[in-house]
């Protein structure tokens, strides 16, 4: 019987001594090709509780795996933790056990392991006191395991009792519901407590259609829960199937509008179920607070005052496995006049996350179509840009470009040409396509300079005509007669066209692109834009019939020369870096969305010319600091 009785920590819980050692998705990849992951996760448990002295124990969950698990495995896994240096302690089984989620589990439930430093973090600034604890969406028990250390330092009461009493939880598959079993009774038995049966408030279902009344009476007689923490799944609902993403969007206001990520009702859901005093952490991607899918969301935090702390980690990278961008996100019901914020540039941060200043901002200053995290100098400075002229959404047309969802069937880069066709290869075979069924075509994301739009020769396969003031597809039965050659090619690839949208999508005809936006263009002059480049990149484009794809177009017919220098200036990268929406490695969205409010003031006869003889970038920014009116530095401008 293992009775070792381990001390508590009295100012740090215990879990922050542990770490994962730098276990990585390959260790785990390496693993799988010789054993199950139920085998891997029995060894993985009997290992460590071996080497802890716990060998036979009253909880009958834990001993069914020392039972089942075999010596074969133990000797290979102990091998391979000691040959890559991995020490196996509670937080290197949690990761282990979230890695060992294979990828049609981890499409189901969004789960990827958090950092212990966002675990932490959020554990210790929400919980703060004895109560009810949730994760709707638990994974493999990272934030309970937190929650339960945390309420047994402060209550000092036994951990198998907080578990009972204090710590409730679900997911939808129930393997993570075991895995969380397994992870919260380690630390029992970890601290010297045993029992065969622990009473566990889990279960294993849809949190998001879940009668959490009836599946846990004693909280809601009591109005909720007092804490609700954790990570929800960062799933589209676009990958879910339709009955469910209706049924979703029929039930949860946050999700009625927009390709809705699970995230977003999972935050109504936490609203719902917290009580009046309580409060919610979570990890959330940074986007909700400028999405258009998350602006429902963004209203019902707004309206209700509901944001108590928004800490953004910007374009930094806080998941090893997955390539996100985070925010915590605390949020009470108590009434508020103010939101604290905090927006991290640098991950020597990430351990000291208590220590930073935060900043404030009054909730009338959150706009719901896009919340911005600005005070002082760098508010009244956006103002400026944004009002000094007329707004760039309002002087030009922004455009998106086309969307076939296949570009690499539909666009023939620098075609050869035989005669009057074009030749485009596919599998083994090279097909004609008439140059009347095509246009001229550029890829805004790629386009370096005014010579490569020059010299573009990329042709698409354009199946439309004119009808009016309106293109429409052309029919089938033409398509074929006057353009046979093309035809054939389509038919040749109508599988792979089908199989777009994972073949839910119902086309007005087969070889109709992929969404309708883009297919009228821009006739006339233009400015190419990347949606995503790590400076402002806006290329002319004179060719008045060229279509664009991967970006956008923004069609104006006044000076263009001028339009394109204030739009490549520094003010504009100063706007974009405080309104925008960042990416690694420094990166931005030019998107529409984030340029459309950008001004263009209205410039006098000699200003004009200065801007058209004037090269110098820096020279052009203090010109535009003045015109602008901007308390800046040009130096600030980074």
């Amino acid at each position: 019987m293992y009775n070792i009785q381990k001390m508590r920590l009295s100012e740090e819980y215990q879990a922050k001594k542990e770490s994962t050692n730098g276990i990585k998705k390959k260790d785990i990849i390496t693993l799988l090709k010789e054993y199950s992951p139920n085998d891997i996760e029995n060894g993985i448990v009997s290992i460590y509780c071996k080497s802890n002295g716990i060998v036979k124990v009253k909880n009958n969950l834990i001993q069914s795996i020392l039972d089942n698990s075999t010596s074969e495995t133990e000797y290979y896994l102990t091998n391979y933790l000691n040959e890559k240096g991995i020490s196996l302690n509670i937080k290197t089984i949690e990761k282990i056990f979230e890695l060992l989620l294979t990828p049609e589990e981890r499409k189901i439930n969004g789960s990827f392991y958090t950092p212990d430093f966002l675990l932490e973090y959020i554990t210790n600034n929400v919980v703060k006191k004895e109560g009810k604890v949730c994760d709707p969406a638990c994974g493999s028990g990272a934030f309970l395991s937190y929650a339960v250390r945390r309420l047994a330092h402060l209550t000092h009461r036994s951990y198998i009792e907080v578990i009972e009493k204090n710590i409730y939880g679900a997911d939808i598959l129930k393997s993570s519901v075991r895995k969380t079993k397994i992870i919260l009774s380690l630390i029992a038995l970890d601290n010297g407590e045993d029992k065969a049966e622990i009473k566990f408030n889990l279960f294993s279902g849809d949190s998001l259609t879940a009668s959490w009344e009836n599946e846990f009476p004693d909280v809601f007689e009591n109005g909720g829960f007092d804490a609700i923490i954790g990570n929800p799944p960062y799933v589209r609902a676009k990958n879910l199937p339709i009955k469910i993403r209706e049924k979703i969007k029929e039930k949860w206001y946050t999700a009625s509008v927009g390709n809705i990520d699970l995230y977003i009702p999972f935050v109504e859901l936490a609203l719902l179920l917290l009580n009046e005093d309580g409060e919610i952490g979570f990890v959330l991607p940074n986007t909700y607070a400028t999405s258009y899918s998350a602006r429902k969301l963004r209203e019902v935090i707004q309206n209700k005052k509901l944001l108590k702390e928004y800490l953004d980690f910007n374009h930094l990278q806080v998941f090893p496995d997955v390539s996100t961008y985070i925010c915590i996100t605390i949020l009470n019901k108590k009434q508020k006049d103010m939101v604290s914020y905090a927006i991290i540039h640098d991950p020597k941060y990430f351990e000291s996350l208590n220590s930073l200043k935060f900043d404030q901002i009054k909730f009338p200053e959150l706009k719901p179509e896009g919340w911005r995290f600005l005070v002082g100098k760098e508010k009244e400075n956006i103002k400026k840009i944004e009002n000094t002229g007329v707004r760039l959404g309002v002087l030009a047309k922004i455009k998106t470009g086309i969307a076939t969802l296949r570009n690499d069937l539909y666009v023939l880069e620098s075609p050869n040409q035989e005669n009057s066709y074009y030749l485009k290869s596919y599998g083994n075979k090279e097909y004609r396509i008439e140059k009347e069924i095509t246009r001229g075509i550029i890829n805004a994301g790629n386009v370096k300079d005014v010579e490569e739009v020059e010299n573009n020769k990329a042709r698409i396969i354009f199946p439309y005509r004119v009808n009016g003031s309106k293109y429409e597809l052309i029919p089938e039965k033409e398509l074929k007669e006057k353009y046979p050659y093309c035809y054939d090619y389509l038919l040749a690839i109508r599988n792979e066209l089908e199989k777009r949208d994972k073949g839910t999508k119902k086309y007005p005809t087969w070889y109709a692109y992929g969404r309708t936006q883009g297919i009228a263009g821009c006739y006339g002059q233009k400015l190419l834009v990347p949606t995503i480049y790590g400076n402002p990149h806006f290329i002319p484009c004179y060719k008045p019939h060229m279509l664009v794809y991967s970006g956008y177009e923004i069609c104006y017919n006044g000076d263009m020369e001028i339009l394109e220098k204030v739009l490549n200036s520094q003010i504009m990268w100063y706007y974009i870096k405080k309104t925008g929406k960042p990416y690694a490695g420094g990166f931005m969205s030019f998107a529409k969305t984030f340029i459309k409010n950008f001004s263009i003031p209205e410039f006098t006869e000699e200003e004009k010319n200065f801007l058209h003889k004037e090269t110098d970038r820096d020279a052009i920014t203090k010109f535009l600091i003045k015109k602008y009116d901007l308390n800046l530095e040009t130096n600030q401008i980074v």
